[in-house]
């Protein structure tokens, strides 16, 4: 109940296609994917299982499918000895529509296994029996909060940093079209609980719903017009989404966005019926425009916050006490210095180990850090920010300055 936004989330993976044309070039990938990430009872789970009831289409995989051999493939050797493939639940729904249930109990690495065919639409082992199988299947990632988050949405400030603990890399972020984070104390309990009203006419049937999905689902890239006025819409919209929200948390970022709001807006075009000839599907800048405020409506919630985050982040774009930084850098020295800029991911204990001091002795020094802008937080580790990486830079050029305006 009261969960329109969920629905239609989901509801808009169900109408996305497989391709198109955008400005004269063809789009393979027009599919939608999109994450899902709530509160326990929020009814993620039962308005996906009753969506594929009442459309007839799509299929659940369940927590314990949800292993990279259950969603990709894996190579078995039957009693013969000779070495076949087993595809998982992504390429055996090709075409077709999958929500994927619990995903924080799949490891980040797996999911960061999965880039490949999530941006190409194609599986592949390469192990004992190699093979490749198409994998263009809509998908609908759904997930509690991790266990870092065991007390719910409400337990952080941002959404954002409750998706990046259970996604992982930015590569693998940026790869979803849209996610939405959604609260149990967004819903009333009296309404929750209020008896369900049975009287409603269902004008909309199961048969009726699932025509309207199977027309999204078998339009070809002809079939698909995005118009220039369209296109511009989608660029327009797009700038405005990645100068408000910030790159470091790439769901939005430049060099994707338009032909994120493009699918999007195909894919409305479609739930919406937009057509002239029962053929063609008509992307009007109309769909273009209630995408993007569907998408800030999502960002901005509260239980989300991407836009507050982009806020403070912007405000992490310079080193707030140059002197403080440099001083920790000379701790470090120029060695350590050169290491810490060429790894990505930085651990606590590594620096300790590199630089042979006590955890005591670093301990502040990062704190440092993390209190200028050098350096910030990323899951169980740390990694440097734009301005770190400058200031560090600055360092290796003239290691015996400790001070100097920045």
């Amino acid at each position: 109940m009261d969960r329109q936004s969920l629905h239609f989330a989901y509801d808009l993976v169900y109408h996305s296609v497989l391709a198109f044309n955008f400005d004269g070039h063809l789009v393979k990938k027009g599919w939608l994917e999109g994450l899902v990430v709530g509160d326990t009872k929020c009814g993620k789970t039962q308005a996906a299982e009753r969506l594929i009831q009442h459309y007839q289409l799509g299929a659940f995989c369940p927590a314990e499918g949800a292993s990279y051999a259950g969603l990709v493939g894996s190579c078995e050797q039957p009693k013969n000895g000779k070495w076949r493939v087993k595809w998982g639940k992504i390429p055996y729904n090709d075409g077709r529509l999958l929500f994927i249930d619990e995903v924080s109990g799949i490891k980040i690495e797996q999911i960061a296994m999965m880039s490949s065919m999530r941006s190409s639409g194609v599986a592949e082992l390469s192990k004992a029996a190699a093979a490749k199988a198409n994998a263009r299947t809509r998908l609908v990632w759904i997930s509690n909060p991790s266990n870092h988050y065991s007390e719910g949405i409400s337990s952080s400030a941002y959404g954002v940093s409750i998706i990046q603990s259970i996604i992982g890399q930015p590569e693998d972020i940026s790869r979803f079209d849209f996610a939405i984070v959604v609260s149990a104390d967004e819903v009333n309990d009296d309404i929750v609980n209020s008896p369900l009203d049975s009287t409603i006419p269902h004008v909309y049937t199961s048969e009726m719903c699932r025509s309207l999905v199977m027309w999204a689902w078998t339009r070809k890239v002809k079939d698909i017009i995005i118009s220039r006025k369209t296109a511009d819409a989608c660029r327009t919209y797009s700038k405005e989404l990645y100068t408000k929200y910030s790159k470091d948390f790439p769901l939005v970022n430049a060099g994707e966005q338009r032909f994120k709001m493009a699918r999007m807006s195909a894919a409305l075009a479609c739930r919406l019926f937009s057509t002239n000839d029962g053929i063609r599907v008509i992307v009007k800048p109309e769909h273009v425009e209630y995408i993007h405020w569907w998408l800030c409506s999502e960002f901005d919630r509260r239980s989300f916050a991407y836009d507050k985050w982009s806020e403070r982040r912007k405000k992490n774009l310079s080193i707030v006490n140059v002197e403080a930084v440099m001083e920790v850098l000379a701790n470090f020295g120029p060695q350590v210095v050169d290491q810490l800029l060429n790894t990505e991911q930085i651990g606590f204990n590594t620096v300790c180990d590199v630089t042979g001091q006590l955890p005591d002795v670093v301990r502040p020094w990062f704190a440092s850090l993390l209190q200028n802008n050098a350096f910030v937080k990323y899951n169980t580790y740390y990694r440097k920010t734009a301005a770190g990486i400058d200031i560090m830079k600055q360092y290796l050029r003239a290691p015996q300055l400790v001070t100097g305006e920045y």
